[in-house]
């Protein structure tokens, strides 16, 4: 934790993220006007240039995503090249009101300390890797190289997560299946 507070003070500090201490029905009035107008709820940066909040002590830390001009592809190795529009991404909150950081922070960090160089995990996490980019480049760390999986469903089209006895592989060999048969499946899903 102490690691993730001081990364993101530097962050503060280069204002590359800010303190938003905007409320809930203020948040609220946000996306509900979004969506009236057709539009994808998006924070609009209220808090990024205003200083009136002496007095307030709960806030949350934003990531200053209006500072990256730079280029937020990235080729995926299941996937190929996919591109995303920077102008799409808003000021995502990186520290909750508590003081936890948020996974989209906690894993850029993690990954670089730990020195990863490959991110293998489903494609319903492929939106998060902008995010992961994005403050990967203000730290100027080295980006990783990422592999984004289908994901796996059951015959109820529920996804497969580790707490569902399905994804068990122990599960499967006390049925009876041969461990490279298993294998071979699971290639073929892919």
């Amino acid at each position: 934790m102490d690691l993730y507070k001081d990364i993101i003070n530097v962050l503060l500090r280069k204002n590359l993220a800010y303190k938003c201490f905007c409320t809930n029905d203020r948040l609220n009035k946000i996306k509900y006007l979004c969506l009236k107008n057709n539009l994808r709820p998006k924070y609009d940066g209220y808090c990024k240039n205003n200083y009136n909040f002496i007095n307030k002590k709960k806030y949350v830390v934003r990531f200053n995503s209006s500072l990256n001009n730079y280029n937020l592809d990235f080729n995926d190795k299941v996937y190929g090249l996919i591109k995303f529009n920077n102008i799409e991404l808003d000021d995502f909150i990186i520290q909750r009101s508590n003081g936890i950081p948020t996974y989209n922070f906690c894993v850029i960090v993690d990954d670089y300390y730990m020195s990863i160089t490959n991110v293998i995990r489903g494609s319903d996490h492929i939106n998060n890797t902008f995010k992961q980019i994005s403050i990967i480049k203000s730290l100027n760390f080295n980006i990783p190289i990422y592999s984004h999986l289908p994901i796996l469903l059951d015959n109820k089209k529920k996804k497969l997560s580790k707490r569902n006895k399905l994804s068990d592989i122990n599960f499967y060999i006390d049925k009876g299946f041969l461990p490279n048969s298993i294998i071979n499946y699971l290639f073929k899903l892919g």
